[in-house]
């Protein structure tokens, strides 16, 4: 495995592994009426913070362990596929969390009560779709470097 493909993989699983749980919490909370910035702040800096060391300390490592090697066109096709690929993604799920989250506030507004989303849970639904989008790109790299193509 190159480098590239190396940190693909590191990329892929430490954003699912500190992500996931994330969001699980995250929307456990919105589901219980209990999401509040407080709550989200600490969560977050914690991922953000976790991310951060998991990322630097295995970059680190691979690094150390492996040749890097220079970048080449096939290196080039690849990253400018999964940028195009996660661009969509991104486009595509903010679209849909837009028209969602219209939907969600017509629909309580219509029962009588007006009770559009609250500003964290939109922030959460829009954040959510970029660590998607991330998702996407480092499983196309991955993806891409395994088909060799």
């Amino acid at each position: 495995m190159c480098f590239r493909e190396k940190s693909a993989w590191v990329s892929l699983i430490s954003t699912l592994a500190v992500f996931a749980p994330y969001f699980r919490f995250v929307f456990s909370k919105a589901a219980n009426n209990e999401l509040t910035r407080g709550a989200v702040i600490g969560a977050f800096i914690g991922a953000v913070v976790l991310q951060t060391v998991i990322q630097i300390t295995v970059h680190i490592g691979i690094a150390i362990a492996s040749k890097r090697d220079r970048e080449d066109e096939r290196d080039a096709a690849i990253d400018a596929a999964a940028q195009r690929n996660a661009y969509v993604v991104l486009g595509c799920l903010t679209v849909v969390a837009a028209f969602g989250l219209t939907t969600m506030s017509a629909t309580s507004a219509r029962s009588g009560a007006p009770e559009p989303p609250s500003p964290v849970l939109i922030a959460q639904i829009l954040y959510l779709c970029f660590v998607v989008s991330e998702l996407t790109r480092f499983a196309t790299q991955v993806a891409r470097y395994r088909l060799g193509s």
